[in-house]
């Protein structure tokens, strides 16, 4: 599954639509509750008043969120809060949305940094 989401990923296939990212957010904070809770680990989501509208492939965006809350609470200390921003910087439709996902692990180490858009790496 992995390898056909890579796949999809990289070729021009995508299925682009408007989206509200905030409601991206919710959804993956939703599906990962059961996890955060067994992990004593709250999800707090920081989210803008205003929609954090993008064209984009709601899937992908879903997996690649998914990808980071998860990461979150799995590295991240037992009982931490794992923090979702997302921001709205400038003015629509120039402006642009910024998310971040934040908790209290290590974080990758130094010499792995440099490595970390490399494929398969």
């Amino acid at each position: 599954d992995n390898f056909v989401q890579l796949t999809r990923a990289q070729s021009d296939a995508y299925e682009r639509q408007l989206i509200d990212l905030k409601d991206v957010v919710v959804d993956v904070a939703d599906r990962y509750w059961d996890e955060a809770r067994a992990r004593q680990v709250d999800i707090v989501t920081a989210l803008p008043v205003a929609a954090a509208w993008c064209l984009g492939d709601r899937e992908l965006l879903t997996r690649a969120v998914g990808n980071l809350i998860e990461n979150a609470l799995k590295y991240g200390p037992k009982g931490e809060p794992v923090e979702v921003r997302l921001c709205l910087t400038g003015d629509a439709p120039e402006g642009r949305v910024r998310l971040s996902v934040i908790d209290r692990g290590p974080g990758i180490a130094l010499e792995d940094q440099p490595k970390l858009f490399e494929q398969f790496k």
